[in-house]
């Protein structure tokens, strides 16, 4: 049986020159001539994109495994562009994301894990799935639930009210196993903190903005607004503990 072309007519001849010259123009319009790969994942991942993150950012990223996979082909191993470009973009869409998120690889697994489930539920039951509904679909015992769940809430600095509006009851947005005490007490720490890290954690957690905003609004480099938060989150981590 003969075997068809792997590769675009169109494209097949400039592989072959870049190949040979290795050249970064060559690489590029490569690139470009594949970019509907990262249009195709940038949907696959748009549910799934902390809310810090922008659909830009999440492109760029994209771009990143998809030039990486044209420096790094070999037709005699992976004789099928798209199938070899595919997983190095999704890696690197979710280093970006994992970034966004601050949450370690593990948690941040653990995340995709629970929102693919919430969704599915919502799907099936039409309706929000119940703390125990999410726990039997994930198959984990009750306690082993709660401790994910807590993990992934804190990581965020979700729990214990960060997202909560202010004029909102707080009892509104508790779950059962969640110490108001300890809500208070982060609270109490960001009154303490610097007004400008304090802003910056108001805007990014509070207000879901993404840094691309904050730096618009502030008139500053994303670079700037990046470092504040990581130095606000810092402050947060050495100064608020549960042990406190």
């Amino acid at each position: 049986m003969r075997q068809k072309n792997l590769l675009p007519e169109e494209q097949q001849g400039y592989w072959v020159l870049y190949w040979q010259e290795r050249k970064i123009e060559q690489r590029n319009q490569l690139a470009w001539w594949n970019v509907h790969l990262v249009h195709k994942c940038v949907c696959l991942f748009q549910n799934h994109m902390p809310w810090q993150m922008e659909e830009e950012d999440l492109f760029q990223c994209g771009m990143m495994g998809l030039l990486e996979a044209v420096e790094k082909y070999d037709p005699h191993r992976n004789p099928y562009f798209s199938t070899y470009a595919l997983p190095k973009i999704y890696s690197q869409m979710q280093k970006g994301m994992m970034q966004s998120s601050g949450l370690s690889r593990n948690l941040f697994h653990k995340m995709l894990r629970y929102k693919n489930c919430r969704e599915l539920l919502c799907q099936r039951l039409k309706r929000m799935p119940t703390h125990e509904e999410m726990a039997e679909e994930l198959g984990l015992s009750w306690h082993k639930y709660q401790t994910v769940y807590q993990h992934l809430a804190f990581c965020h600095i979700a729990l214990y009210g960060l997202q909560c509006p202010a004029n909102s009851p707080d009892i509104e947005y508790l779950v059962p196993w969640e110490d108001i005490w300890l809500r208070c007490l982060l609270r109490s720490f960001l009154e303490q903190m610097p007004e400008e890290q304090r802003d910056m954690i108001q805007a990014y957690y509070y207000e879901e903005k993404s840094l691309r905003r904050i730096s618009q609004e502030r008139k500053s480099s994303r670079w700037k607004t990046e470092k504040c938060l990581r130095e606000a989150l810092a402050w947060l981590k050495n100064n608020f503990s549960i042990d406190t």
